[in-house]
């Protein structure tokens, strides 16, 4: 977060890549004003990897009111404000979709307020795009049913691992386990530890921030493929 503030651009720019990465961990929920702060940098690379950081954190956080709430304001300034460029205005518009039920009630209310009305119009789409994918879900979901939550469980395997590795789990370990998981072309991956913060397996920054020490437990989950690919790659990252 303190890099954020640095006079260096590449720095900065390092800086809100990463906590765009990092997620949904608690740093990255703290980085959010900052990053808020940074869609105004002077630098245009900052602001577009910015407008993605506050992306993916508001998508992976969306039942977390007050920062979805922070980040949705940040981005409708950006499709508010003639400043930004069109590319950074159709990014930030896309992320509210994504986020899309929780941001409704704010979007709803920026549009009975808003008095440009290109803006208004801009508003209006997102608001019927995030409706219209919210009754396409529901009618998936009616669909499915009972049938589909059963092969939804039967897609998924999940195993729990003990830390061995004496500095518990830093970059070497993580790096190794990152790899393996992205020989599993197919599959997902997403560990888990003891409080409840998730991690992308195929991803180093995000394992890193699980803060797993040794003798402590980390549950992996496994998605997609067959049960034996899925038992097979369990088996392989056990060995790391």
């Amino acid at each position: 977060i303190e890099a954020l503030k640095s006079k260096k651009d590449f720095i900065r720019e390092m800086a809100v890549s990463i906590l765009g990465d990092i997620g949904s961990s608690f740093d990255a929920r703290e980085a959010i004003p900052h990053l808020i702060t940074a869609l105004g940098d002077s630098d245009e690379v900052i602001c577009a990897r910015a407008i993605n950081a506050l992306g993916k954190i508001g998508i992976k956080i969306s039942s977390d009111s007050i920062a979805v709430k922070q980040i949705i304001q940040g981005l409708m300034e950006v499709l508010k404000n003639y400043k930004y460029t069109p590319n950074q205005k159709d990014r930030s518009s896309k992320i509210l979709i994504e986020i899309g039920k929780p941001a409704l009630p704010l979007l709803k209310e920026a549009f009975e307020n808003e008095k440009d009305e290109e803006v208004k119009k801009v508003i209006r789409e997102i608001i019927e795009k995030i409706q219209k994918a919210i009754k396409k879900n529901n009618e998936t979901s009616k669909k499915n049913g009972k049938d589909g939550a059963r092969l939804s469980e039967a897609e998924t395997s999940t195993q729990s691992f003990t830390v061995a590795d004496p500095l518990g789990f830093h970059i070497r370990p993580a790096t190794a386990l990152a790899k393996k998981a992205m020989e599993f072309n197919s599959l997902n991956f997403q560990a888990q530890n003891g409080m409840e913060v998730f991690a992308n397996v195929k991803s180093v920054l995000q394992l890193i921030t699980l803060g797993v020490h040794k003798g402590s437990q980390i549950k992996i989950t496994v998605t997609g493929g067959t049960p034996e690919e899925r038992e097979r790659a369990l088996s392989e990252l056990g060995k790391i």
